[in-house]
């Protein structure tokens, strides 16, 4: 799947052969946070709509924005549990 999100971008912020996968991203560390930011960086295919350091705003973003993906951290998705049980589909990052 990897090798799929390298394509370039086309008109609209879409890639070529398919559509802009747009992420929440969510971690209650900063770091962790502009980390995960510069690695998505390199795929042109996805685009960070919205970053959130807790669940309540997570949850808040992912009503508004409805992305794609929302990548949530494990300590959150573990404590604030409802994180997961409201989002889009969830990708779990455990640190």
């Amino acid at each position: 799947m990897i090798n799929t999100l390298t394509r370039a971008k086309g008109k609209n912020g879409e890639t070529k052969g398919g559509t802009m996968i747009r992420v929440l991203v969510v971690d209650d560390h900063e770091l962790v946070r502009i980390g995960l930011r510069q690695i998505l960086a390199d795929y042109p295919a996805i685009r960070i709509v919205a970053e959130a350091a807790d669940g309540e705003t997570a949850l808040r973003l992912n009503r508004r924005l409805k992305p794609d993906i929302v990548a949530a951290a494990c300590s959150l998705v573990c404590t604030q549990g409802a994180v997961v049980a409201d989002c889009s589909p969830v990708a779990v990052t455990c640190s």
